[in-house]
């Protein structure tokens, strides 16, 4: 069997009026490509269309995985984000001012499937705090301005730490108490 795996790379031309240009590589069998991969990296191309300018990783991946099967989203987040927050609390998955800023792949590969499952589990909760128009507002205000100022302006929050606080509470009603240091 193959492996699962995508890629899109996405080149901006210096007009904005211009489209980006893309090219996507996509291996895996027939089922994953079409339930999980394409939908994931046609995403990346419809979100380079729309904004036209790279937006915060988190959001780029995190939409994208949003846009992924519900089962695989499920089993991301309960063999990757569920244990890593089990294991250390919010320092087994990314403190929100890091999971923000983020912007390696040069990392080990298990941090970075941390990275896509708690970003895909961010979209999720400020999509389902109000809707996804409200969250594109959202990219649009965080492109122009601090996170900070994103968040209060679309979701009320005051701060990071608010956001995260809201953001694990639902992680642990939805899916129990994990042990582990807290936020």
């Amino acid at each position: 069997d193959e492996p699962v795996s995508g890629m899109t790379f996405i080149t901006f031309p210096h007009d904005k009026k211009l489209s980006p240009t893309f090219t996507m590589d996509v291996h895996g069998d027939e089922q994953s490509l079409l339930n999980d991969v394409l939908p994931h990296e046609c995403l990346h191309m419809l979100i380079a269309e729309h904004f036209r300018i790279y937006i915060p990783r988190w959001c780029d991946e995190g939409l994208a995985g949003y846009n992924e099967s519900a089962t695989t989203k499920q089993v991301f987040k309960k063999t990757v984000l569920i244990p890593a927050l089990r294991s250390s609390g919010i320092d087994g998955a990314y403190p929100t001012n890091q999971l923000f800023e983020w912007k390696d792949y040069n990392q080990d590969i298990q941090r970075v499937r941390v990275f896509y499952a708690q970003s895909c589990d961010y979209v999720r909760f400020l999509i389902d705090l109000k809707d996804e128009k409200t969250f594109i507002d959202f990219i649009h205000t965080l492109i122009s301005s601090s996170p900070i100022q994103a968040l209060k302006k679309h979701y009320a929050f005051d701060s990071l730490i608010d956001f995260q606080n809201a953001w694990l509470e639902t992680v642990r009603i939805n899916l129990g108490s994990w042990r582990g240091r807290g936020p």
